[in-house]
């Protein structure tokens, strides 16, 4: 999973601080619980993550990297849909965190994500469990 992780955040982390390969290795060793890990697949590759844990307050998504091969054909919408049921079904908004350079963000918000705050390199984003009219 590091690889996709690479092939698909390298150009923002770069952006911003650097790549530091050994660093970020070691970043990804220590912050991803394999547990919370959801692996997909496509005729047995691996193809993307997402990583998100649950508690009593959110659902959060710490990653969600696709193959870039694999970007825009509805998987990542399909992956976080489970995230926002998961939310949906606790009565918790689903959070996470963008690097500001990632146009990612574009796709959050087209899914009802909206910016509730930011610092220097992310964006910070939330979607309510409950439906945008109440019901």
């Amino acid at each position: 999973m590091y690889q996709i992780k690479k092939k698909t955040l390298r150009d923002y982390v770069d952006e911003i601080w650097g790549w530091n390969e050994s660093q970020q290795r070691e970043y990804h060793k220590n912050a991803f619980n394999p547990s919370d890990m959801h692996i997909v697949l496509s005729d047995r590759d691996q193809i993307g993550v997402i990583c998100f844990t649950l508690d009593d307050s959110c659902v959060k998504v710490g990653l969600i990297c696709l193959d870039p091969k694999h970007q825009n054909c509805g998987i990542g919408s399909s992956l976080m849909q489970g995230a926002i049921e998961q939310a949906r079904s606790r009565g918790v908004p689903v959070t996470l965190r963008v690097l500001k350079p990632n146009p990612a963000t574009g796709f959050y918000e087209k899914l009802g994500f909206r910016i509730v705050s930011e610092d220097d390199t992310h964006y910070y984003l939330e979607k309510s469990s409950q439906p945008a009219d109440g019901r």
